[in-house]
C-alpha cells in the first residue's frame, strides 16, 4: 500500500481520515514530480522519438517520420506496445508491454537513416532486463537512494518493482515491492467479527487485507475475474472465516481464510503464513457473470443475481445445496434481504432496467426439484418504475405557472356560462343551443419527457416492510425515490406496469453525479454515499427515517478519481469504528471514524483459526472449464438423458414384445401346416 495524503475536511461530530490505498498511481505521480527543472528544460532540445503499438521506434526529423528503427531480422523493438522512452545519461532507455526494458546508444539512433525503401533500420540495444513473466510495463521513474541511482516500475498487471539498471556483474535481480489489484475493484465485504476485508476484480485474484495494519495478508487466483464478493455472517460461521465469491463465468466459490499457525504442524515444516485461503466448494448457478450475492438475515439460504435474469436461492448447510431458481425481468443489479426489524424475511431484488421485485425466502422441503430447479409459484410483487423527473422540474417552473394560469382561465369561463344559464333559467326564457364559440389557438404546451429506454438503477435499500429508496442514473438521477410494493398487483403483466414512486427526495449536485453505493452505520445515524465522481458523502441522520430536511446537510471527502474513480464498495467495520471504500480506479480508503482519544488505542485484526480436519480434507474439485454446464443445465441434461433412457427401455421392450409374437406367430403357422389339409385355415384368414 502507499499512504495517501490526509483530507482536509474536518468535522466537529465525525473525524474521517484517509489511512492508505493500494495502488501505484500515486507512486507514479510522486516519482515523475520528481524530476528536476533543468531535467525538463533539456527535453526540449532532443530530437522526437515516438512508440508505437507494434513495438518500433519512430525517429521523426521536421514534422516528417525519418526512420523506422526495429531490430536485427526486422524483429521489433519489443513484443507490443512501447509505452514510455526515457533519456537517460545519454542513453535512450525504452519500456515495454511485453515485460522488457532496452537500453539503445542515443547518438547511433540520433544518426540514424534509413538504408532502403522499407524505411526500417536495425539497431541493437546495449543492454535489456527482463522484469519478469506476465509483467506489462507502463511507466518506470528513476530516484537516488544513498547516492545511487534506483528504478521503480508500475507493472499494470497490479505491481510496482524495484529495479537496477546498472548492468554490472554486482546488478540486483528485479523485485517486487507490492501487489495489488490491477483495473477495477469489483467487489468488497469486511469481516464481521474483526479488522479483515476482502476484494475481488477481474484480474483473477480474491485478496484479503488487513485494514489495521495496512498489509496484505492473502492472495488466491482463479481462472476468471471476480465480479461479486460477500462475507458470511457469524449465523453461518461464527469463526467469521467463510466468503462467497462469484465470477463473470457464473460460477460461485466459497472460500474460507484462515490462520495456518492452527494447524498440526507436521516434523521439519513450519506455518510461517499470516493467513491462507482454502477453496470450500464451487458451484454454477449462472449463466454469465455473477452479480449479487447475499445471505439471509437467519444465515439459513444463500441467494446469489446475474446478468442472466436469475436470482438462485441455495441452502446454507456444511455443503450448500440448490433450492431452485427464479427468472427475473432484467440482469440483476443487487440484492439485500430484509433486516431483523421486519417480520416476513423477504428479498429484495433490484434490476438494471427498472424492475423491483420483492420475494419470500423459499422452503427447500416444498420445492419440487425431480425436473427443474425453476419456482414458478414464489409469490412475487413487481415494481416497475415509472419516470416522474420530468413533472419534478415543472413544479415551481414557468411552465407550472402557465399550466396554473390556463387551468384558471378555463374554470373562470365555465364558471361564467353556468351563471349565464341561471340567469337566463329565472328570466323565464329558453335555453338555445348556441355553436361554440371558437376559442383561440394557443400554443400547445411540451409533453412530458419520459426516457424511451428506463433509467438504470444503480442502488436500493429496504425503508420499512414492502417500501424501499431507490438511487437510479441516466436522466433520473439527482434524487431518491421512495417506492412501495403493491399488495394486489401480482396478476399483471410485469412488463406493463408503470409505477410511481410516492415520495422524492432531491439530492444536491446528483443531475450528472448519481449515487452508486449506498450503506449506514450499525445505529444508522450515519449514511455514507458513493458517488459516480469518486467522491464519499456522509449524511448524519436526525432519526433512522429519510426525509429532505435530514438530507440538506452533508460532509463531502473527494478521495477517488474523478473520472473513472466511481466508487464501487462501501463498508463499515464491524464495530463502527472503521469505514472503507474501494473505486473503479483501483483505490481502497480507510477512514477512521472514532474520536481523537481512541484513534491511539492499539487496535488488532485476528485472522479467524482454521476448521478441525481441515488438513485431511482432499483439495476440493474446482470448475476450471468457463464453458461448463450450470447447474439447471446439469438438470435438464440429466432429466433429458432420463427421458431418452425411459424411450429406449419403452422401445426395447416393444421390441421384445414383437419377438416374442413374431415366434409365437411361426410356431402356429407350423401346427397349421402339420394339420391335415381339410383342417388347415387358409392363410386369408390370419393374414
Amino acid at each position: 500500500h502507499f499512504s495517501a495524503c490526509k483530507l482536509g475536511h474536518t468535522a466537529k461530530k465525525l473525524n474521517l481520515l484517509t489511512l492508505y490505498t493500494f495502488s501505484c498511481k500515486y507512486l507514479y505521480i510522486a516519482i515523475d514530480l520528481m524530476l528536476s527543472w533543468k531535467e525538463a528544460m533539456l527535453t526540449r532540445f532532443l530530437p522526437i522519438f515516438l512508440r508505437t503499438e507494434w513495438g518500433n521506434l519512430l525517429l521523426w526529423e521536421g514534422g516528417l517520420i525519418k526512420v523506422e528503427l526495429c531490430q536485427a531480422g526486422h524483429k521489433p523493438c519489443h513484443s507490443g506496445p512501447v509505452s514510455q522512452l526515457v533519456l537517460d545519461e545519454g542513453e535512450l532507455v525504452t519500456v515495454g508491454k511485453d515485460g522488457f526494458i532496452r537500453v539503445w546508444n542515443f547518438e547511433t539512433i540520433d544518426a540514424a537513416d534509413s538504408v532502403d525503401d522499407t524505411g526500417l533500420l536495425e539497431v541493437e540495444p546495449m543492454n535489456e532486463l527482463h522484469v519478469g513473466r506476465n509483467v506489462s510495463l507502463s511507466f518506470m521513474a528513476k530516484v537516488h537512494d544513498s547516492g545511487q541511482p534506483v528504478w521503480y516500475a508500475q507493472d499494470s498487471n497490479g505491481a510496482i518493482w524495484k529495479l537496477d539498471l546498472t548492468f554490472s556483474n554486482m546488478t540486483r535481480e528485479p523485485e517486487c515491492l507490492y501487489t495489488f489489484h490491477s483495473g477495477r475493484i469489483e467487489a468488497m465485504s469486511v469481516s464481521p467479527i474483526t479488522y479483515l476485508m476482502a476484494t475481488t476484480a477481474l484480474d483473477r485474484s480474491v485478496r484479503i487485507y488487513d485494514f489495521i495494519s495496512n498489509s496484505q495478508l492473502s492472495e488466491i487466483k482463479f481462472k476468471q475475474g471476480g465480479t461479486a464478493l460477500t462475507w458470511a455472517p457469524c449465523a453461518v460461521n461464527p469463526k467469521g472465516g467463510v466468503i462467497a465469491v462469484g465470477f463473470e463465468d457464473g460460477v460461485v466459490r466459497i472460500i474460507e481464510v484462515y490462520d495456518p499457525k492452527g494447524l498440526p504442524v507436521l516434523a521439519g515444516q513450519t506455518n510461517t503464513e499470516n493467513a491462507e485461503i482454502n477453496l470450500k466448494q464451487a458451484f454454477k448457478p449462472h449463466a454469465t457473470a455473477v452479480t449479487a450475492l447475499a445471505y439471509e438475515r437467519n444465515g439459513d439460504v444463500l441467494a446469489t443475481g446475474s446478468k442472466d435474469k436469475t436470482v438462485f436461492f441455495f441452502a446454507v448447510e456444511d455443503e450448500y445445496e440448490p433450492i431452485g431458481f427464479i427468472c427475473v425481468p432484467g440482469p440483476v443489479r443487487a440484492l439485500q434481504w430484509s433486516p431483523p426489524s421486519h417480520v416476513k424475511s423477504t428479498l429484495l431484488i433490484l434490476c438494471e432496467n427498472g424492475f423491483a421485485l420483492q420475494v419470500p425466502a423459499p422452503i427447500p422441503e416444498e420445492q419440487d426439484t425431480a425436473s427443474t430447479y425453476q419456482i414458478k409459484n414464489l409469490p412475487t410483487q413487481y415494481f416497475h418504475f415509472y419516470s416522474i423527473k420530468s413533472r419534478i422540474k415543472v413544479k415551481n417552473s414557468p411552465l407550472e405557472e402557465e399550466i396554473a394560469l390556463r387551468e384558471k382561465e378555463k374554470q373562470e369561463k365555465e364558471k361564467a356560462k353556468l351563471e349565464w344559464i341561471k340567469q337566463q333559467q329565472e328570466m323565464g326564457k329558453e335555453i338555445e343551443e348556441e355553436e361554440p364559440e371558437e376559442e383561440p389557438k394557443e400554443e400547445p404546451l411540451p409533453p412530458l419527457y419520459v426516457p424511451e429506454e428506463p433509467s438504470p438503477i444503480l442502488c436500493g435499500f429496504y425503508s420499512a416492510p414492502g417500501k424501499f429508496w431507490l438511487s437510479l442514473g441516466g436522466y433520473d438521477s439527482g434524487f431518491l425515490y421512495h417506492c412501495a410494493f403493491s399488495s394486489n398487483d401480482h396478476q399483471e403483466d410485469p412488463e406493463n406496469r408503470q409505477d410511481e414512486p410516492f415520495e422524492v427526495i432531491p439530492i444536491e449536485d446528483t443531475d450528472n453525479n448519481p449515487i452508486h453505493q449506498i450503506s449506514f452505520c450499525t445505529s444508522r445515524l450515519l449514511m455514507f454515499c458513493g458517488m459516480q465522481n469518486g467522491a464519499l458523502r456522509v449524511y448524519p441522520l436526525q432519526d433512522k427515517d429519510l426525509s429532505v430536511n435530514t438530507l440538506k446537510e452533508y460532509w463531502s471527502f473527494n478521495v477517488h478519481d474523478n473520472d473513472y474513480g466511481q466508487i464501487q464498495g462501501i463498508c463499515s467495520s464491524y464495530d463502527d469504528r472503521f469505514l472503507i471504500t474501494s473505486g473503479g480506479d483501483g483505490n481502497i480508503f480507510t477512514f477512521n471514524i472514532l474520536s481523537p482519544e481512541d484513534v491511539h488505542k492499539e487496535l488488532k485484526a485476528k485472522i479467524p483459526s482454521p476448521r478441525s480436519g481441515l488438513e485431511k480434507e482432499k483439495a476440493t474439485e474446482d470448475i476450471e472449464d468457463p464453458n461448463a454446464y450450470n447447474i439447471e443445465e446439469v438438470k435438464q441434461k440429466k432429466e433429458y438423458e432420463r427421458i431418452m433412457k425411459e424411450a429406449e427401455e419403452k422401445k426395447n421392450k416393444k421390441r421384445e414384445e414383437l419377438i416374442a409374437l413374431r415366434h409365437e406367430f411361426l410356431f402356429l403357422l407350423q401346427k397349421n401346416q402339420e394339420l391335415p389339409k381339410h383342417m388347415q385355415l387358409h392363410r386369408e384368414v390370419y393374414l
